[in-house]
């Protein structure tokens, strides 16, 4: 019995597979962390870029109504496929318009849809000074379309990257009229 006992101890047939089964943990958390940043960033570039597409659409025309606008907010759907926009999702459109050089810029009119996520706009409310960048110029008589796309994102796996509100905010030019009124 202490022969067989001897020679079970010098064996080392079984080695790899108890390095695998000590190293299987560390891969199998390094895959899944992989693919939860990796959806993280993908899901930073659609808002970035459906905040981007949206005041970019917005800016083209020389005048906006509400229903262009919701007509634009029924595609966020499709702009955030394959995360799911509802509940989680809302864009908001602001017109920023500069009265003249000397006085502050304000919120004209403002618009929100593409989901019922509970966001409120950075750059203010209709009728009050608004928020811009200091960096960004502005001269009196001129207006900004502002698109914020803003997403509640919860982690799939893990929770490597945290639970939270993903925002980004566009700022463009009219390219043919003002907008400085929503039809």
């Amino acid at each position: 019995m202490t022969r067989n006992l001897r020679r079970l101890l010098r064996s080392t047939r079984g080695a790899a597979a108890i390095e695998f089964a000590l190293v299987l943990p560390i891969l199998v958390i390094t895959v899944l962390g992989t693919v939860e940043i990796g959806r993280y960033v993908q899901l930073y570039m659609k808002v970035q870029n459906v905040a981007g597409n949206v005041g970019d659409i917005i800016s083209r025309p020389e005048q906006v109504s509400a229903s262009d606008l919701s007509s634009l907010f029924s595609a966020s759907p499709v702009l955030m496929n394959p995360f799911e926009a509802g509940p989680k999702l809302r864009i908001i459109v602001s017109g920023v318009v500069v009265p003249s050089q000397n006085d502050p810029p304000e919120v004209a009119w403002q618009s929100a849809g593409g989901g019922s996520l509970p966001a409120a706009s950075t750059v203010g409310a209709v009728g009050g000074v608004a928020n811009i960048p200091g960096g960004l110029v502005t001269f009196g008589g001129e207006a900004l379309i502002v698109a914020e796309t803003v997403y509640d994102y919860d982690p799939w796996l893990l929770g490597i990257v945290p639970d939270q509100l993903v925002r980004e905010t566009a700022y463009f030019r009219p390219r043919r009229g003002t907008l400085a009124t929503m039809n």
